[in-house]
């Protein structure tokens, strides 16, 4: 399971941004609005997951064969340390690496402050995407694997899963700006961002978190709104905001 995350991540890797001078890359915001949104999304997020609004009973209440069997296969002999190696991943390493890149690279584009705008839309794209994490896994009610670790309110709450959509968000979210920036450091933000990402999975599911659906959804939902939300909203206006495919090593890359 671990290979197939990892070659996942190193797949969605290719689809890298070409790099561009950063100065010209003027990207679209309303520092207003998107703060509003990210607030906004953020606190509907945090009720949604408060224990009185969780779901007191499961909606699905069971899982396949496949789920089962991936159970078997990476559950940790110690769950808590995985589950704990994923909270240090997502609550830590990842956010902060997101915000070390977005500086740096800003800074060496020549307008440190730039980074701080970058910062801000990448927190909006995330917001959005735990927002809607949060609801649906209130109107799915599915169980967990294991409910003995868990939260109170959480046990009902397996699909899908948080800390991988979370982390997904995260890593296509910083790379999409970086890429729609132009700063030189985008493959390398891509490659790092979703290798860790995968790694967040994977810890959930040897942690015994969440079942294999829960994190391949996770992975899609969270991955996918983590790049629309900076294309869709802030990218170029006029020619450098079109986009092309373009053949690279391994594959494909989305050029803009």
């Amino acid at each position: 399971m671990l290979r197939l995350l990892l070659s996942s991540a190193l797949a969605a890797s290719i689809l890298s941004i070409a790099p561009a001078r950063a100065h010209d890359q003027q990207l679209r915001y309303d520092l207003t609005v998107d703060l509003a949104i990210t607030v906004s999304a953020t606190a509907g997020m945090l009720l949604l997951a408060s224990p009185p609004l969780s779901p007191s009973t499961c909606r699905l209440c069971g899982a396949g064969d496949v789920d089962l069997e991936t159970r078997r296969a990476l559950l940790w002999r110690r769950p808590k340390d995985a589950r704990n190696a994923s909270d240090l991943l997502i609550n830590s390493v990842m956010p902060l690496g997101s915000i070390f890149a977005t500086t740096l690279s800003a800074r060496a584009a020549g307008d440190g402050r730039q980074g701080l705008v970058d910062a801000l839309l990448v927190a909006e794209a995330v917001s959005i995407a735990s927002f809607t994490n949060a609801l649906v896994k209130d109107v799915a009610a599915r169980r967990r694997p294991s409910t003995d670790a868990m939260q109170f309110g959480s046990r009902n709450r397996s699909f899908y899963s948080g800390h991988t959509s979370l982390a997904f968000s995260l890593a296509t979210a910083t790379a999409a700006v970086s890429g729609l920036r132009g700063y030189e450091a985008t493959p390398w933000v891509w490659g790092v961002g979703l290798t860790l990402a995968s790694g967040v999975g994977f810890l959930r599911l040897a942690g015994d978190a969440h079942w294999l659906t829960d994190v391949l959804v996770g992975a899609a939902v969270g991955g996918a709104i983590g790049l629309a939300v900076p294309w869709l909203l802030h990218r170029p206006l006029g020619p450098r905001g079109r986009w092309r495919l373009a053949a690279a090593p391994g594959g494909l890359a989305l050029v803009f």
